[in-house]
């Protein structure tokens, strides 16, 4: 079975002024942004190649992983919860389909977010094209969302799609949720260094500076590349039980994600103590797994922060 695919314009959805994305730039700015020589090679290939040759390859793979007998083989995550605990129908499906990926290599650093047509998911693309576009402008380092690449109507299947930067995963990729609930797992406690924990509270800081509110922080919306970590065994105390082995996030990009719920700083409606607000409980949440230590810490300074962050638990 097929489906009739088309590129959405930003004249094309009645939510009105989705802005246009230049799918070729998109994509050459996500491989510039590996250091892997194969991507570098792959980047000079897509310098060669017509937006409608990389739009038609994106098309042609959205098409293949959507349909129902292929979804579950590459989907990566699907029916997120609301706030009521109901399933929202949102799906991230990999493009990495071999055949296409062999042709196109640059498929495999992408994915596509599906919606059913009716939960305004125009509004939430139109944002986050908005702050990739401000940060375009005026980068940020070591900050960054996912990219946008496409976005395309399913009107078969009453679907919207937004072709993205497929983040990478693994044990120095994801977000600072599953990160740390993973070495959790493992017996790890995760701590950050205060450098790391600075650079999560500049992200949103910068945020605010290009003129938006996320409106939803929390630990599963700050993604992390990159990771740069040690593991650490702290000395056994007479009489207790082993401490578990700490682990000690010093540096990573930066990336925050999901932003259905932001909006506008406008003068009037949200304003800059909506800001502060969430600067401060930002801040709030990383504090709390913060240690006051950076990477040039030693094991002995570091065995001294964490009694310091143990002792100002207590006594608060």
């Amino acid at each position: 079975m097929s489906y009739n695919y088309e590129r959405v314009r930003g004249d094309s959805i009645p939510l009105n002024e989705l802005p246009p994305v230049d799918t070729k730039s998109q994509v050459m700015n996500i491989l510039s942004a590996s250091e892997d020589i194969a991507d570098k090679a792959e980047l000079q290939r897509i310098g060669l190649l017509g937006e409608q040759d990389i739009s038609q390859a994106i098309l042609e793979v959205s098409l293949f992983v959507t349909e129902d007998r292929n979804v579950n083989q590459f989907l990566l995550g699907g029916d997120f919860l609301d706030e009521t605990g109901r399933p929202r129908h949102r799906k991230v499906i990999s493009l990495d389909v071999p055949a296409m990926v062999e042709k196109n290599p640059f498929l495999k650093k992408l994915c596509i977010k599906t919606v059913p047509v009716d939960t305004r998911f125009e509004r939430e693309i139109k944002t986050q094209i908005d702050i990739q576009t401000a940060f375009d402008q005026a980068p940020t380092r070591g900050f960054s969302v996912p990219r946008i690449v496409q976005t395309i109507n399913v009107p078969d299947k009453k679907l919207l799609g937004v072709v993205m930067e497929r983040l990478p995963k693994g044990d120095h990729d994801g977000s600072l949720q599953s990160l740390v609930e993973s070495a959790k797992r493992n017996g790890i406690t995760v701590r950050l260094s205060h450098d790391i924990s600075g650079d999560i509270a500049s992200s949103y800081r910068a945020l605010h500076e290009a003129g938006f509110l996320h409106n939803d922080v929390n630990e599963g919306n700050i993604y992390l590349t990159g990771v740069k970590y040690r593991d650490y065994n702290l000395p056994k105390e007479k009489g207790k039980p082993r401490p578990p082995q700490l682990r000690i996030f010093f540096s990573a990009n930066i990336v925050l994600t999901d932003f259905e719920k932001t909006v506008p700083l406008v003068p009037g409606s949200f304003s800059n103590a909506d800001a502060l607000g969430e600067d401060a409980a930002a801040e709030a949440m990383i504090d709390d797994i913060t240690l006051s230590i950076g990477e040039g810490a030693s094991l002995e300074e570091i065995i001294e922060a964490n009694d310091e962050y143990f002792e100002e638990r207590r006594a608060a």
